[in-house]
């Protein structure tokens, strides 16, 4: 379109009749900006418009503004309309004392005069002092952010439980690599249980229990040494497991884990009983008397008998 037909189109719009409202401003207390007493650029206000009854259909609306006033009306919402009244949310980014010659709302297809709109706007930007212009700012240095002690607190505990976590998996990693050279120590033509069972005749032959004739400090001591040694030995065969390093605890959680649907609930239980017996006695050993090695044999043999059943060793 050439530029003539879009000034004769210009001057159509300017010059046809339109049906036309009247608008006062209505400002919102906690919108102003403090400090200032008119209305400021930027601040959103409400436009009460009233007059001859209008025809829009549309949500839509917009401001059909002159050259130089684009800045002046920015429509944000409407928030109510009847065809002879509407209230319409807006906002300015123009500075000035702003007079609206020929402002039209349309909805595109509609359209409606504003008359005589004018309002002052004020900038938020302060005057220069003594005619001299605002001084930039200079540069800010880095700002450092402090954060509350217990941050740091769960941090380092994070921290401490992952590397803690890390150097037991390198241990554990190096103790599994001992149990080849372990088990070629062990290492005998019988299996696991019946190479436990024959170190148990062997002990029985050497520490005779008689109800007449109790053990002395120093044979009980050695007697529940040798005990643990062999069952231990047991197990360090049976799961490949290095149970003459670990702890107890740290066998049980093992074999739990690797072998759970192959071990009965009551093979486990017994397993993790005999060992906690051991290292109580182990602890105690100066309250430890022969009845004790006695029923000691008897639960070490009786868990041995429970784990060679389960993985079919033997039995």
């Amino acid at each position: 379109m050439s530029e003539e037909k879009q000034n004769q189109q210009a001057e159509k719009k300017e010059t046809e009749k339109l049906p036309a409202w009247s608008c006062q401003v209505e400002r919102d207390p906690q919108l102003q900006f403090e400090g200032k007493q008119g209305l400021t650029v930027g601040e959103i206000f409400t436009l009460k418009c009233q007059g001859e009854p209008a025809a829009f259909e549309k949500k839509e609306w917009q401001f059909e503004l002159q050259k130089g006033f684009e800045y002046g009306l920015k429509l944000l919402e409407v928030k109510s309309y009847q065809p002879d009244f509407a209230e319409l949310k807006v906002t300015t980014y123009k500075a000035g004392g702003l007079q609206f010659g020929h402002l039209v709302l349309t909805d595109g297809v509609h359209r409606q005069e504003i008359k005589d709109l004018k309002f002052a706007v004020e900038s938020v930007v302060e005057p220069p002092k003594n005619n001299q212009p605002p001084q930039p700012y200079g540069p800010v240095s880095p700002m450092l952010i402090s954060l509350p002690m217990w941050f740091w607190i769960v941090i380092a505990a994070l921290a401490a439980g992952v590397v803690g976590w890390l150097i037991r998996r390198i241990v554990r990693s190096v103790q599994r690599k001992r149990v080849a050279r372990e088990l070629s120590k062990h290492q005998t033509a019988l299996t696991p249980y019946n190479q436990f069972n024959k170190d148990l005749r062997s002990l029985m032959r050497e520490y005779i229990f008689n109800d007449k004739i109790n053990w002395p400090q120093s044979r009980v001591k050695e007697f529940v040494s040798l005990l643990n040694r062999y069952y231990r030995v047991f197990i360090l065969r049976e799961f490949s497991v290095p149970a003459l390093e670990w702890s107890s605890g740290a066998v049980v959680r093992d074999i739990k884990s690797r072998r759970r649907k192959k071990l009965q609930k009551q093979t486990i239980g017994s397993l993790n009983l005999t060992l906690r017996e051991f290292d109580k006695a182990i602890e105690r050993i100066e309250k430890v008397d022969m009845t004790d090695c006695q029923q000691l044999l008897e639960i070490t043999r009786k868990s041995a008998q429970s784990i060679a059943r389960d993985t079919r060793s033997d039995l």
